[in-house]
């Protein structure tokens, strides 16, 4: 029995990886499509130039998935790959406007992280608060050893009940990925999840290297 465990589970990450790669296929295609367009950018209405900076902003959203997915399938937990460095407050400030809530950061610093990743992460965790929490919903950012993420509502879910939906997977109807999915990406990443109720808390913690500017 554990023989055929294993040997589903390679057969599904094969497969998976061949997802990932065929995924490519119109991803490159679509690419050029949008250089089509831009070639003619100025011809184009202004809701058809509204129309087509939302296909460059997804095919480039495509593009990065496609880009992680294969990188994360291709190594041992704890080994994901780190994207550029960024300025803190310049992440958060697009992060944030899109998901229109509020930050709040103690020291701003430009620095590497997983920054597809928890950008991820920090999505649900706030779709999972407008779902299930209380509005104000804020993000809270520090820096010590880790990169230190806390998403916090008024919602009063208890304890008990939060580390239950942790533990269940990405099914759950509403949760996005899921806690659990959350918790197993922090993990590969060499994070963790901290959670705490009265009022809701989910506190994310993460490696991350300072980087000197030139």
């Amino acid at each position: 029995m554990i023989r055929q465990r294993i040997q589903s589970a390679r057969e599904r990450r094969h497969l998976l990886q061949l997802l990932t790669h065929e995924l490519r296929t119109p991803i490159t295609s679509l690419a050029l499509t949008i250089d089509s367009f831009r070639q003619h950018f100025d011809a184009l209405s202004p809701p058809l130039q509204k129309a087509f900076a939302r296909l460059l902003a997804d095919n480039q959203r495509l593009q990065q998935l496609a880009h992680c997915s294969q990188h994360y399938l291709s190594l041992n937990p704890g080994q994901l790959s780190q994207d550029p460095p960024v300025l803190l407050s310049d992440w958060l400030s697009q992060l944030c406007e899109r998901l229109e809530i509020y930050f709040s950061l103690e020291q701003d610093r430009q620095i590497r992280f997983a920054l597809f990743w928890v950008s991820l992460i920090l999505d649900n965790l706030v779709q999972n608060a407008r779902l299930h929490g209380a509005a104000p919903i804020r993000i809270h950012v520090t820096l010590n050893k880790q990169l230190k993420i806390c998403v916090e509502d008024q919602g009063r879910l208890s304890e008990t009940r939060l580390r239950k939906l942790a533990k269940l997977s990405s099914r759950n109807k509403g949760m996005g990925i899921g806690l659990y999915l959350v918790s197993r990406i922090l993990k590969n990443i060499g994070g963790r999840l901290k959670i705490q109720s009265s009022p809701s808390r989910f506190t994310l913690e993460c490696p991350y290297e300072s980087v000197t500017a030139d």
